[in-house]
């Protein structure tokens, strides 16, 4: 695959920030119109609103395909955001609906969590290789981990041993050992540490929304030598940690959040490291980070 369109199947599309682009727009003509004392203190009080923002994410959110993250960012957005009503609908006790739709919301939840077993975490995959699979699947069908680089990841997990094990016992409240291929996981309200073996990682799909994650990948590797991780984190914080000589492409979307690679060792891009493993980080960080360290 000749080198301008390498990374062509998993580039930004040009059209993901459309949605973002016109929330901002609406957000600058009502401040205009607040200014200019055309729209009321009620309205401008219940637009202007934390809530407000929250249904503004969520439905950004929803327009780059994050239904799951989305969908509990309008929910929640929209729970808050009934007692302000009062405004325009005074005499509705719309405080006591507040309180009969947390049951509700509660209710929903559970089921969600529920019927997310392993035929849901199948049609991820699906759907992720769908997305990337063809095109992905191509360009490394003629090639796979070089001996070289084998050699530098049995030296790696040498190395790193025994901080694999005092990052272990740093970890959160959940913490398992995993040898599945790949990473499809809903991280809501949890905290969770996964200690990834399989030595065929063909990519990830993975929500963090009001919690934590943590993937420790120094002993795993990748298919083909190289993979795509999507990660959607939301109000979260999601942290892997990888070989010092795996490179890592963050192509995330960030909204009042980053992805960064913090590794101490920076990798540089040189004729010998041309088939270095190759992480790409997909999906975007809502008021939340995502982290590479080592």
């Amino acid at each position: 695959m000749n080198s301008s369109n390498e990374y062509e199947y998993y580039k930004k599309p040009k059209g993901n920030n459309s949605i973002l682009a016109l929330l901002l727009i609406i957000i600058g003509v009502l401040f205009l119109l607040r200014n200019m004392g055309i729209l009321s203190y009620s309205v401008t009080h219940f637009v202007f609103s934390w809530q407000m923002l929250l249904i503004a994410l969520g439905v950004w959110s929803v327009s780059k395909k994050q239904n799951t993250s989305g969908a509990i960012l309008i929910v929640l957005g929209a729970i808050f955001l009934i007692p302000k009503l009062d405004l325009f609908f005074p005499d509705l006790n719309l405080r006591l609906i507040t309180r009969n739709t947390w049951p509700i919301f509660l209710i929903g939840f559970g089921i969600y969590l529920y019927f997310s077993n392993s035929s849901y975490k199948k049609d991820k995959r699906k759907e992720f290789e769908k997305k990337y699979g063809t095109a992905f699947n191509k360009e490394n069908s003629s090639g796979s981990s070089s001996t070289d680089g084998a050699e530098n990841q049995k030296a790696e997990e040498e190395s790193q041993t025994s901080h694999t094990q005092s990052s272990s016992n740093q970890s959160s409240s959940n913490q398992s050992e995993d040898s599945t291929d790949f990473l499809s996981e809903d991280f809501i309200f949890s905290s969770t540490f996964r200690h990834i073996l399989s030595q065929n990682i063909v990519g990830g799909d993975i929500r963090v929304v009001f919690g934590q994650v943590i993937f420790d990948l120094r002993g795993a590797q990748l298919k083909n030598n190289k993979v795509i991780i999507d990660a959607d984190i939301v109000f979260g914080n999601a942290v892997f940690y990888v070989p010092n000589h795996w490179k890592v492409i963050i192509n995330s979307q960030s909204v009042l959040g980053s992805f960064s690679d913090k590794r101490f060792y920076s990798f540089h891009k040189t004729e010998s490291t041309e088939k270095a493993p190759t992480l790409i980080i997909t999906g975007s960080c809502v008021f939340g980070s995502g982290e590479i360290k080592s």
